[in-house]
Formats: structure tokens, sequence, C-alpha cells
């Protein structure tokens, strides 16, 4: 509620950016999807790279035939326009990994108070660029990236995991497959790996849900080693699988604790 009131009252006032800091799977990305559903905005979503070039934020000609070229807005001028319609959400996910800040620099216009951009690329037959305009107020910056390594910087809103009997139990509801009790276990497993200093693979909650949707399947531990540990690098694999502490004792049983794999 705390993060959702602060990402909507940055919203409200038109002029502000919205910025949600966090690990993987803390649900920065489904917060502004969910924002935008709720209130019927738009929502236009650019993944950044280090290869994010201008032509990926403003857009290009391409080809459409034999020596004949047709221009194609790119998500930051599609919003732009969209923007006139109704409130539009442009939103850049992993803003830290911007590789070239000058390619970057050519949408900045954009995110102040001048609400508009050039393209000297396309231009008329007379030969000026076209200006591109966005509904000011209308146009809603976001934008998602992992921790930075600056502990100074200050962001609107830190996402972090939730509580694990609220995150055990939105399993549960997510997952029936598994009980509560085994839900526990496996968020539980989840946090020793996220909190764990040799592992660099944060567990996303969506993880957890394919962990838990393979267990009727394959049982905890298969599932566990099919879902989890297998999705990360190999020189994790041993750590995980002793934070996760997880043995089989039998064929059905989960050994962590007093916890079968089955009730």
């Amino acid at each position: 509620p705390e993060a959702l009131f602060k990402v909507v009252l940055g919203f409200m006032q038109g002029d502000k950016h919205v910025l949600l800091s966090g690990p993987t799977g803390t649900a920065k990305t489904t917060m502004f999807r969910w924002i935008a559903a709720k209130c019927n905005w738009n929502l236009i979503e650019l993944s950044i790279s280090r290869s994010t070039e201008a032509a990926h934020l403003v857009g290009e000609y391409q080809p459409t035939g034999a020596g004949e070229f047709e221009w194609t807005d790119a998500p930051v001028t599609t919003a732009m326009r969209l923007s006139h319609d109704r409130k539009t959400i442009l939103m850049f996910d992993e803003v830290n990994r911007i590789g070239n800040l000058a390619e970057f620099a050519r949408i900045y216009p954009v995110l102040d108070a001048r609400n508009q951009m050039d393209i000297p690329e396309k231009r008329d037959d007379s030969g000026q660029a076209e200006r591109v305009y966005a509904k000011a107020g209308d146009l809603l910056i976001a934008a998602t990236m992992n921790p930075a390594d600056d502990d100074k910087v200050m962001y609107i809103h830190e996402m972090k995991y939730p509580e694990s009997e609220v995150e055990a139990a939105t399993l549960r509801k997510r997952s029936p497959s598994v009980t509560l009790r085994q839900a526990r276990l496996m968020v539980n497993a989840a946090n020793r790996i996220r909190e764990s200093h040799n592992v660099a693979h944060p567990v996303s909650f969506r993880q957890l849900m394919n962990w838990a949707d393979a267990v009727p399947y394959m049982g905890m531990v298969e599932a566990a080693e099919t879902a989890l540990i297998q999705k990360a690098d190999r020189s994790f694999h041993e750590s995980m699988r002793t934070l996760m502490r997880l043995k089989t004792d039998g064929e059905d049983t989960v050994v962590d604790g007093e916890i079968p794999s089955v009730v």
C-alpha cells in the first residue's frame, strides 16, 4: 500500500517521474501494469539494454518494399502521440542498463517541462524536422531498476520482497497444488537464497510459482532442481542446494524440519 500510494501520488502531481528500485521479482513492472489497467491508461514499455540506441527510442525509417521506406515510431514517440487521447505511462524497464548516454539524451526534452522532441531524421518536403508534442500532464514517465551501487541516491520508493507469510499465502492462492505449509517452506528456501552473499541469483515469485506447479508431478526436490536451480548459473548450483536444505527421505518426503512434500 505504501508503494502504491507513492507511485500514484507522483503521477497525479503531473510533472513528477516515478522510479522504482528493487531486486528482480518484487513486482516493480507489475505495479505499473496494474495501475494502468485499473485507471484505463495506456502503458508503453521499453526494455533498456547496453545496446539501446536513439532509433529504439524515437523511431526510424524501415523498408517496405524495393527502394521504399516508411517511418515507424518507437515507444517514446508512440507514447507521446497516445497521450493526446488519454493518460499514458511510458515505462523504461531496467533503466540502469543505459549504455550510451548520448543516445538517451535525444529524449531529454520529453522528460522535462518542454514535453516535446524534434525528429531531424523525419523531415517534410520543405526540410523542416518534425516536432512531436506530448500532452502536458498526460504523459507519465516511469522507470524500474535494480538497486544502484550508490546508496546515497534517493528513489521515490524501494521495492522489497513481501513478508514471508504474505508471499507464502499468495503462492498458495496462485498455485493451489501445494499446501500452505509447503508454500512456507518454499518461501523460506527462496529467502535464504535471496539473502545469501554467495549466490547472485534472486528467486522471483514467478519462479516460485513454477516450482509449485511442478511439485505434484516431480516432488519438492526434483521440482526445485528443475524450476530454480537449473535456471541459475552453474557456479551457484551447489550453494543453492545447500541453502534450500532440501533432501529426500523416501520417495515422497522432504526433510527440512518436518514438512512432507505431499499432504
